[in-house]
């Protein structure tokens, strides 16, 4: 008898998107299958749609728990499967044909693998692509086989892959509780403990691009975001693993030229451009690295750009009739704080010494 492979879903509020993820998993020719849909605190129809799957086939199960993020959803779902092999698919992504799973558990076992994957494609403009940027070297495989980590050292497309369940448990790989960047995090360190993967050439997984924004996300994504980038720096360190390094660093400075274009614009506040200028200030790139880096005082860059920023703010006030008036109310406003607050500090002195 074949295996069964458990699919985990994270669900938060996905419901344009649920039927198409769910129909290419129920399409599998593989069909000893479970599917674990874990409800992230959905607010719109999604935890519907999803109680309605599992009510049709016996092979899905439906779970509920309050907003604790993606990571947290996986982690509970990895929890409750059953099978011996684990794979996790995001709810606004499909897989590119109906062999995947079944291609994905025969070769994993006939090669006696603990992670086995194919090459990545994306989904954009209603057409798949399967083309990519040096940066992401790694979402393809050229040819069938096995791969040392220490000679792949990527970090994307961890969800392209199978695992084996009990490999995960066994060495407590479970994802980080950040609300994001928690899965490159999780495949380096399931990496590490592998030593090697199973790499396949054709696509295993078609993930959904245009529709995510970052213009919404709060201050603790920004944070959590950063600290799992330098999570990773310091794994990549530990382990003389100096692309991966590299790579993150690469990484890291287009996310601080985002944050900084971001908080120029009012959007994102000023914690976490400082925060990415210091990891990239305190983390100096290898030398033998083939990605451009720019070398600069990333903290001071950004002080500077902000600074001029508000300047700027400021001389549009100025020039602006109603912004002089609002600006002299303010000043006045800050100076009876400064008075009433030493008015304050007098009276309890002289009850003090009165009373």
């Amino acid at each position: 008898m074949s295996s069964l492979v458990s699919i985990i879903i994270p669900i938060y509020n996905v419901e344009s998107y649920l039927r198409e993820c769910l129909d290419s998993i129920l399409a599998q020719t593989y069909k000893n299958l479970e599917v674990i849909l874990i409800d992230d605190g959905s607010t719109d129809s999604s935890g519907a749609i999803a109680k309605e799957y599992a009510s049709k086939d016996i092979r899905i199960h439906y779970f509920y728990q309050e907003n604790q993020g993606a990571g947290s959803a996986r982690n509970k779902g990895l929890e409750k499967a059953n099978g011996e092999w684990v794979c996790f698919i995001d709810p606004d992504d499909f897989y590119p044909n109906t062999t995947t799973i079944a291609t994905l558990c025969t070769k994993a076992e006939q090669n006696n693998a603990l992670v086995c994957g194919g090459s990545f494609s994306e989904y954009r403009d209603g057409r798949i692509h399967t083309h990519y940027t040096s940066d992401f070297f790694g979402y393809t495989f050229k040819k069938e086989g096995f791969i040392d980590y220490a000679s792949y050292q990527f970090d994307f497309g961890w969800i392209r892959f199978l695992y084996r369940t009990s490999f995960l448990r066994e060495h407590n790989l479970y994802q980080p509780l950040y609300t994001k960047y928690e899965d490159p995090l999780f495949f380096v360190r399931v990496m590490l403990e592998a030593k090697r993967l199973y790499a396949l050439t054709e696509p295993t997984y078609l993930y959904r691009v245009g529709h995510q924004t970052k213009i919404h996300w709060s201050a603790k994504n920004w944070h959590d975001q950063a600290k799992s980038m330098s999570d990773i720096l310091a794994l990549a360190k530990t382990n003389n693993l100096d692309t991966l390094y590299n790579l993150t660093l690469k990484r890291i400075h287009k996310q601080a030229q985002e944050a900084l274009t971001l908080c120029l614009a009012g959007k994102i506040c000023i914690d976490y451009c400082i925060e990415l200028a210091k990891l990239l200030d305190n983390n100096p790139a290898k030398t033998n690295t083939s990605f451009n880096i720019p070398h600069t005082n990333y903290e001071q860059d950004f002080l500077t750009a902000i600074q001029q920023r508000l300047m700027e703010i400021d001389l549009q006030i100025y020039h602006c009739k109603l912004g002089r008036l609002f600006t002299k109310i303010l000043l006045l406003y800050n100076q009876f704080k400064t008075f009433r607050k030493k008015l304050k500090q007098k009276y309890k002195l002289w009850r003090k010494e009165n009373i």
